[in-house]
């Protein structure tokens, strides 16, 4: 495996759960149902062609079992059925990540589709360069007190091995933020749904502290 410049060199991940913690910014959009790319068997939760996605930066600091930074793009919450249930989680069609362990955790693990990509990252703002070629600058601000915050979130991958459940509990402080993405360029066809999405005004959610568990993952026997 290619070592990168200032990463270590690839060590055994961890054995889920992952009790994890550092900062968080979640931007909130409305994506178009035809400009979604999903594997078979997910359906869309949408209304009148319609959807909810998130883009997410995190950064996951010490005393987390791994330290790095993290861009995830969920265009929409999917839905999967088994055994007469229904079972619903966000769809992620891009994680970038600087750090090669966690990046075949998240694939070998979680079938998660982690990419490696530069990050520079500063007060407020950070600049996202990826190896697909993919590149993005998010910028945030907040003067208002934070709150204490819960949240549970889950998704779910399609993997040779049937469908993959990413479940976490996350708890922190919280607080509404202005956040707006610039500079944003990419040929990966899969996000065609953030180029056309609208985003739910210009406020966004910092967690300026945050502790998650990330469980071991679930594999769905669907039919």
């Amino acid at each position: 495996m290619e070592l990168r410049p200032g990463n270590s060199p690839p060590t055994p991940y961890p054995k889920p759960p992952w009790d994890t913690s550092g900062r968080a910014v979640f931007l909130p959009y409305v994506t178009a149902r035809r400009d979604l790319e999903l594997p078979r068997g997910f359906e869309p939760v949408a209304l009148r062609g319609r959807c909810m996605g998130l883009l997410a930066y995190v950064v996951y600091e010490p005393p987390s079992p791994l330290t790095y930074h993290e861009l995830i793009w969920m265009p929409c919450m999917v839905q999967v059925r088994r055994n007469n249930r229904t079972i619903r989680g966000y769809f992620v069609s891009f994680m970038y990540v600087d750090d090669d362990t966690t990046l075949r955790a998240g694939r070998e693990l979680w079938a998660l589709p982690k990419t490696w990509a530069n990050f520079e990252d500063s007060k407020g703002q950070v600049a996202v360069s990826a190896d697909d070629g993919t590149q993005l600058r998010l910028e945030y601000a907040s003067r208002l007190p934070t709150l204490p915050a819960k949240s549970r979130m889950a998704t779910l991958q399609s993997s040779n091995d049937g469908v993959v459940q990413f479940r976490a509990e996350m708890s922190g402080k919280g607080r509404p933020c202005r956040a707006s993405v610039s500079d944003f360029d990419s040929e990966q066809s899969g996000w065609r749904s953030f180029k056309s999405a609208r985003r739910l005004g210009p406020m966004a959610v910092e967690l300026t502290r945050f502790r998650s568990l990330m469980m071991a993952p679930n594999l769905l026997n669907i039919g």
